[in-house]
């Protein structure tokens, strides 16, 4: 939506209006194709696409979920748009919205919002997180025990995608400056670049 540059105001912002109609005729044709003839009881639509794509098809006697993760009008590209593409968006929400049997949110502050700005009939709150952690006494080291480093060592934890654009090259040129020198950097995730950051770490830099 952003990469989308025409000269002048006026075309600019209609191309962005043909990109927003052709991405909604897009999903829409895709939960039609998924949806046709389909012997389901319940469609599980993953977050406002999920919804945009099989909230008009489903045909009646199977339930709709919605899992809710965000607002959807103040993130990601809708959040981007201008005030009248918003409302537009926050209304075709609602509409779909009467059609849902179930909203799953991701916690009770989103769910009292679109609650109150939508008026689900049923909700529940399922926390997109895992149960909180009693440490165990005495406290494990996971990470030194995994990897040899000494108890009174530094450790330097990434932990999320190892993929491009995340600082990991930022992290790899520090981690060797003199100032870090009794620092071990860990890297805890999984991505493109799992592989080649294996290869890296026997390079005698580090």
């Amino acid at each position: 939506f952003r990469q989308v540059r025409r000269r002048g105001r006026w075309n600019g912002l209609l191309d962005r209006v043909r990109w927003l109609s052709g991405y909604t005729r897009s999903l829409r044709a895709l939960g039609r194709a998924v949806t046709a003839g389909a012997q389901v009881d319940v469609w599980h639509a993953h977050d406002f696409a999920g919804l945009v794509a099989v909230g008009g098809s489903v045909t009646p006697g199977q339930a709709l979920v919605y899992d809710v993760r965000d607002v959807v009008v103040e993130t990601g590209t809708a959040a981007r748009l201008p005030r009248p593409g918003r409302w537009a968006i926050r209304a075709y929400e609602r509409r779909l919205m009467r059609r849902v049997d179930l909203v799953v949110a991701v916690n009770r502050p989103l769910a009292e919002l679109i609650a109150a700005r939508y008026g689900a009939r049923s909700m529940i709150v399922v926390h997109n997180c895992p149960p909180r952690w009693s440490v165990p006494e005495p406290r494990p080291d996971l990470i030194r025990a995994a990897t040899g480093i000494p108890p009174q060592a530094a450790v330097v934890l990434y932990h999320g995608l190892l993929g491009r654009s995340r600082g990991l090259d930022e992290l790899l040129s520090a981690i060797v400056q003199p100032t870090l020198a009794g620092a071990h950097l860990v890297l805890l995730g999984y991505g493109e670049l799992a592989s080649s950051l294996a290869e890296q770490s026997h390079d005698p830099r580090f």
